[in-house]
């Protein structure tokens, strides 16, 4: 019979996102460190800002919300994808 190895791809898969965002949240620290801004992190990594659908911008382009959480999450997701450091 065959086993359930959905179980086991998903604890490995939470495991590896966990160790990333770990990685990233240490990433982050040190981009800022160097000056970096929130805005300059996303950019740099190809991700965007927050875009609130109900409020409108004038600047479309350099606008948005932006959290610490969300950006060490991109920058996690940005690590799982396999791309190298910036700095």
């Amino acid at each position: 019979m065959a086993q359930e190895k959905v179980v086991q791809l998903s604890v490995t898969n939470d495991r590896q996102r966990q160790e990333a965002r770990e990685i990233a949240y240490d990433y982050y620290i040190h981009l800022i460190n160097n000056g970096w801004g929130l805005f300059r992190i996303l950019e740099e990594h190809g991700y965007e800002s927050h875009q609130p659908k109900h409020i409108p911008s004038i600047e479309k382009e350099k606008s948005g919300w932006l959290t610490e959480p969300y950006v060490i999450d991109c920058l996690a997701q940005y690590i799982l994808d396999g791309y190298d450091f910036l700095l």
